[in-house]
C-alpha cells in the first residue's frame, strides 16, 4: 500500500502556503524499526521521502517528519499535516 503524508506550510517572506506530498516508501532490506529520510538533490536539498522499515506504522512517520520540522525550526509555520492512503 502506498501512503504518503501531505503538508501545508505557511512561508511568512511570500505571504502564501507551500504544499508538498512526502511519499513513504516501506523497504524489506533495512530493519524492521528503522525512518530514514531522502533528499532530492536539485534544484535545492529538499526532503522528498521517508524510507522506512516494514513494522513502521503511518503514524509513526508522520510523528518523525513532527520531530524533523521542529528541529529544523519549521514547526510553527505547518497549517495541516495529513496521512494519505
Amino acid at each position: 500500500m502506498m501512503v504518503a503524508i501531505y503538508i501545508e506550510l505557511f512561508c511568512p517572506i511570500h505571504r502564501i502556503v507551500e504544499k508538498y506530498k512526502i511519499k513513504v516508501i516501506k523497504r524489506y532490506n533495512i530493519r524492521v524499526n528503522e525512518i530514514r529520510p531522502k533528499f532530492r538533490e536539485k534544484p535545492k536539498k529538499t526532503l522528498s521521502s521517508l524510507v522506512v522499515g516494514r513494522y513502521v506504522t503511518p503514524q509513526e512517520a508522520r510523528d518523525y517528519l513532527m520531530n524533523y520540522y521542529e528541529k529544523i525550526g519549521l514547526l510553527s509555520y505547518v497549517r495541516t499535516m495529513r496521512i494519505i492512503y
